[in-house]
């Protein structure tokens, strides 16, 4: 069976790449994962932290998780990089381009944060204070700039 068919049949948004809340096990409880196949008409999932994959019925113990939207500001950068790193995103702070000061030829230094570096799947994410992290449906991350304010628009 395909991910189109598992969604018509079963009315459930699986796509590969969703994020799941899994609850089949009540020694675990709430588990999260991302589906990754779709062998006959269930779904194969890897639970986060957890190298091998579960087989589990679309709608059987499976929530399926909406996308989520961070805005990322000096105040709440803590409380991101933890949710993010809940969801297996490696990050960390990121420093804003040194002054043109140099303490040595050749050698600068920054001393201001002025975002967060996300690096999922891989990939290597920028993103500035007022900007938006999305998560969609299929496990991906995007980066939305800052809506412009009254003054600038």
């Amino acid at each position: 069976m395909t991910a189109d068919w598992i969604r018509r049949h079963y009315d459930v948004p699986a796509r590969r790449g969703g994020r799941i809340a899994y609850t089949g096990d009540p020694t675990k409880g709430r588990q999260l994962g991302t589906i990754v196949a779709f062998p006959d008409s269930h779904l194969r999932i890897r639970l986060d932290g957890q190298r091998h994959l579960i087989t589990t019925h679309p709608t059987w113990k499976i929530e399926y998780l909406p996308k989520a939207e961070w805005t990322l500001t000096p105040d709440n950068l803590e409380q991101i990089a933890d949710a993010l790193d809940e969801l297996g995103v490696f990050t960390k702070a990121h420093w804003a381009p040194a002054p043109p000061r140099t303490i040595r030829p050749g050698w600068s230094i920054s001393v201001t944060i002025d975002g967060l570096t996300i690096r999922p799947h891989g990939e290597r994410i920028w993103v500035r204070f007022g900007e938006t992290i999305r998560l969609d449906q299929l496990g991906r991350y995007t980066v939305h700039p800052a809506a412009p304010t009254a003054t600038e628009a």
